[in-house]
């Protein structure tokens, strides 16, 4: 009667052989040897940093009280709606049709949300609201289904390691954008390169299915 230390040997390498191949044939290239790791960085409403990480996307304006053109601003923070010939808004910054948030970086944590109203008379009217952190995070975020399949993926997953260059990561790196997905808000997180010779994952897929093959044929023999 077999005992079963032979029993199981013959299963243990057949298993491991078997996994050994289907790890060469179904897991994703990256995964076997990445060179690049990505990761996404939730981006909450109560953020410490919130003016400063906004103040980089291109639907927020800037004001600071040593700016000229943002004189306008800070009379309509401090003094309510104003109506102003076009030549005055045209030279304000914040009211233009681009920026959907307006940040006055001293002293003043809040957001506002600029709204322009124009008149026949070449005038325009112009006001600004002050909204809470998450309602600043929904007007100046990019939608996730507007975005490279390369960041969805990343913001889907929260890290993503593949042996090329990951599909529209440098352009978010330009825009530093924040990316809405599901109801929260995701930025560029940590970034990691770790070289590898050219053909790295190529091969250990291929010596996978070697040793996954011969694992199987052994097993096969021996039981």
């Amino acid at each position: 009667m077999p005992s079963e230390d032979s029993r199981i040997y013959p299963i243990a390498t057949v298993s491991l052989g078997v996994l050994l191949l289907a790890t060469a044939v179904f897991a994703p290239i990256g995964s076997i040897a990445w060179t690049y790791e990505y990761n996404a960085e939730p981006v909450p409403p109560d953020e410490p940093n919130l003016t400063g990480r906004l103040a980089w996307i291109d639907e927020a304006a800037v004001c600071g009280p040593s700016t000229p053109a943002c004189v306008l601003g800070y009379r309509v923070r401090d003094g309510g709606p104003r109506v102003v010939s076009d030549e005055t808004y045209r030279a304000a910054r914040g009211f233009d049709s681009e920026t959907e948030l307006v940040i006055f970086y001293e002293h003043d944590p809040a957001f506002y949300q600029p709204t322009v109203r124009h008149y026949e008379n070449d005038t325009t009217r112009v006001s600004l609201r002050s909204v809470s952190n998450a309602t600043a995070l929904d007007l100046v975020s990019t939608p996730a289904r507007h975005i490279s399949p390369g960041v969805q993926r990343l913001v889907e997953e929260g890290t993503v390691r593949t042996a090329t260059p990951l599909d529209g990561y440098s352009y978010w790196s330009r825009t530093h954008a924040v990316v809405a997905h599901d109801g929260r808000y995701y930025s560029q997180g940590r970034y990691r390169y770790r070289g590898t010779h050219s053909g790295a994952a190529e091969n250990l897929r291929l010596a996978a299915l070697a040793g996954g093959a011969a694992l199987c044929f052994i097993g096969g023999r021996i039981a």
